[in-house]
């Protein structure tokens, strides 16, 4: 439980990075327990966001900017390697980082060394209004949370990016989510904000987090399939063979009430009824998960319950 909770505090660290700047620049911290020390490890970096370790030792940063540019519409995986941050980047995106957008989380596949998956969440641009606000609500084409997988070779990832989960709200720029956790079950699991869309979208009666035609204010579980269509299968999710449920993720399937989306849940949904879950972390061998919310924390429930209680079908709100 002890190195459980130092890894989740770790994260948090790094995470409260705000406009870029290089991590070196941070002051020491003050205040520790008897028996911890403050000793930087990797300096350089511009506002990283999330981290994972690699199982040959190396640390994959998401960061902000590129090897050219500390703008915020620009993202970055860095590579910790024998005790260097190399200086070319292994992949750089192009992302909306204005306000809580952005780079947000990375995770390994849990057969990473044979066939080098990374799986990422970041904010993509969209193709009519790049960075813009409110288009998610009035079904514009603008800017929208994703999850990709990406081939690492090496220590770079090139031309590999496979699209699984799309339509993912950012219509504010504030509640955007963003955790990766793969659980014992081998099934990834991802935090969505509700992008602070308090109000119901037509046609549903009901607020974004408590929606369960739309992907915002949830906890979605998928299971990455070379042999699905669209990448991924939600077998033994709670609404997966629910009356109408589909998959709301591919791009192919826009939300509603746009063509093409259905009426029914969405079969990705585990766990539903959040606002803005951005961190959490399951115990090795235990598959328990602690959540870090904003605001979300359920009174009803233990902050540390069996992933498979955690519960899926439950609202949170």
């Amino acid at each position: 439980i002890v190195g459980w909770g130092l890894g989740l505090l770790l994260a948090s660290v790094f995470l409260q990075a705000a406009p870029p700047r290089p991590a070196g620049a941070a002051s020491p911290l003050t205040g520790l327990p008897p028996g911890f020390v403050d000793d930087p490890v990797v300096t350089g970096l511009w506002s990283p966001r999330d981290f994972v370790f690699t199982p040959d030792g190396r640390i994959l940063f998401a960061e902000r900017g590129s090897a050219s540019s500390s703008d915020l519409n620009f993202a970055s995986i860095r590579v910790f390697k024998n005790g260097a941050l190399l200086p070319t980047r292994a992949i750089t995106f192009q992302v909306c980082g204005d306000g809580e957008r952005g780079f947000l989380g990375i995770a390994l596949d849990p057969n990473f060394v044979a066939n080098g998956y990374l799986y990422v969440y970041y904010t993509r641009q969209g193709s009519s209004t790049a960075c813009g606000y409110n288009t998610y609500s009035t079904g514009q084409d603008g800017p929208r949370n994703r999850i990709s997988r990406v081939q690492m070779v090496g220590d770079v990832i090139s031309g590999s990016e496979r699209v699984l989960v799309d339509n993912m709200p950012s219509d504010t720029g504030v509640h955007n989510a963003g955790d990766l956790h793969f659980g014992a079950d081998g099934y990834l699991y991802a935090r969505v904000g509700n992008s602070n869309l308090e109000s119901p979208l037509a046609p549903s009666t009901q607020p974004m987090s408590q929606d369960l035609t739309r992907l915002g204010g949830k906890v979605l579980r998928i299971l990455p399939s070379a042999s699905d269509p669209d990448g991924y299968v939600t077998t033994g999710n709670p609404f997966n063979t629910a009356t109408g449920a589909w998959k709301c993720g591919p791009l192919a399937n826009p939300p509603p009430p746009l063509p093409g989306s259905g009426t029914g849940p969405c079969q990705e949904i585990f766990a539903y009824g959040f606002r803005n879950p951005f961190r959490f972390a399951i115990q090795p061998g235990a598959d328990r998960c602690a959540a870090g919310s904003m605001k979300v924390c359920p009174a009803k429930s233990s902050l540390s319950a069996p992933i498979s209680q955690f519960r899926g079908g439950w609202a949170y709100l």
